[in-house]
């Protein structure tokens, strides 16, 4: 299941149900022109945003490290 942890994943997730709605809401366009249009640009959209996605997930991880701290245990005498 690390496979769901990937950005890869994650981003090819967004884009498929990002294609699967606009695909959906441009079925219902009554206009031609404009739904040739989004017929058209669909798929380089929705790499687009593939790409743009997976790059903010890296950047976001690279970019912002939260520190993580050690649990303090109190196993011997104290050290005050």
């Amino acid at each position: 299941m690390d496979f769901l942890k990937s950005y890869l994943f994650l981003s090819f997730l967004i884009s498929c149900v990002y294609f699967i709605i606009k695909s959906l809401l441009n079925r219902m366009n009554k206009n031609k022109e404009e739904y040739e249009f989004v017929r058209k640009s669909l798929f380089k959209d929705t790499l687009l945003l593939f790409v743009i996605t997976y790059l903010v997930l890296v950047c976001k991880d690279q970019l912002l490290i939260v520190g993580e701290t050690k649990t303090q245990v109190f196993t011997n005498e104290p050290s005050f």
